[in-house]
């Protein structure tokens, strides 16, 4: 993965966008079963488009996908430097990020698989932040080339075990030493809880909703876009958390409240999403 990544960093800017293109218009042409997965996902989410209309969206889709994995492979293949970064990434709502970590207790910055959104802690480390992310376990060489290319940018991996043991010990000291946690919702999982997501159930996780209590760290919208060749991460204000008596209903509500501003992004950038994962699956999706 390392050499593969080394041999991408040395092509040309042009060369690398044009791989990015071809790669994600080949994936969103073939007869794959993730392509199919995700034009199914489209019809759920916006059955008024007609399907040329949807197909069109997911080679936009796609393409943003194939761009977001050729950076990531240029990024581990040569080293950026903090400013290089900074120059890729321009922050939009920051004061909403710095009075939320005025208050002491770290940020569960809650976000999405949108946009290019490792390099979102990667630059929010080169502006300065203490910076962690929580981050799913996989092959020894996914969690070896992902784990070393976090901690190479200055960002601490918080990986999601197969028994969920970790994270909240993880997650809970990085916020006492005041960092800025990215957690995502929007894939499903097995111990995650029924939510609306485009008007249909979808098992969602619960840590963001569990952890904002437990830690009182306030909770962050925080999302990722392509704009050009460079990026803009966006900050929100907090989201006020339920305050109703039943624990129960409570937890469910904040789900329910974060989901909706996942959603509503997804409706206003529909093509930065990643639409090839099974969301709407009963028993939680698949990577």
């Amino acid at each position: 993965m390392r050499g593969l990544a080394r041999l991408v960093a040395g092509l040309p800017d042009g060369a690398r966008h044009a791989l990015a293109v071809a790669l994600g218009r080949g994936f969103a042409a073939l007869p794959l079963r993730r392509r199919q997965v995700a034009l199914a996902n489209l019809a759920l989410a916006f059955p008024e488009l007609a399907p040329a209309a949807r197909r069109a969206l997911l080679r936009t889709s796609m393409t943003y996908w194939a761009q977001t994995v050729v950076e990531i492979m240029e990024l581990a293949g040569r080293r950026l430097s903090a400013e290089a970064l900074r120059a890729r990434v321009t922050l939009d709502g920051r004061t909403h990020l710095d009075a939320a970590l005025a208050q002491g207790r770290g940020v569960i910055a809650l976000s999405a698989h949108i946009g290019n959104f490792p390099l979102a802690v990667f630059a929010l480390a080169a502006y300065g932040y203490r910076t962690a992310a929580v981050y799913k376990e996989g092959s020894a060489l996914e969690d070896g080339f992902f784990g070393h290319l976090m901690q190479a940018y200055g960002v601490t991996p918080i990986r999601v075990d197969r028994h969920r043991q970790s994270v909240a010990r993880g997650v809970l000291a990085a916020l006492r030493e005041g960092s800025v946690v990215l957690m995502q919702i929007d894939q499903a999982v097995r111990d995650g809880i029924p939510v609306e997501f485009f008007g249909r159930p979808a098992r969602t996780p619960v840590g963001p909703a569990v952890l904002a209590r437990r830690s009182g760290a306030p909770v962050l919208p925080m999302f990722m876009f392509h704009a050009g060749r460079g990026h803009r991460l966006q900050f929100a204000a907090p989201l006020a958390l339920s305050t109703v008596a039943d624990p129960q209903q409570a937890l469910h509500e904040d789900v329910q409240a974060m989901t909706r501003v996942i959603e509503a992004v997804v409706r206003a950038h529909p093509a930065e999403w990643y639409w090839v994962h099974r969301r709407w699956a009963d028993k939680g999706g698949e990577r």
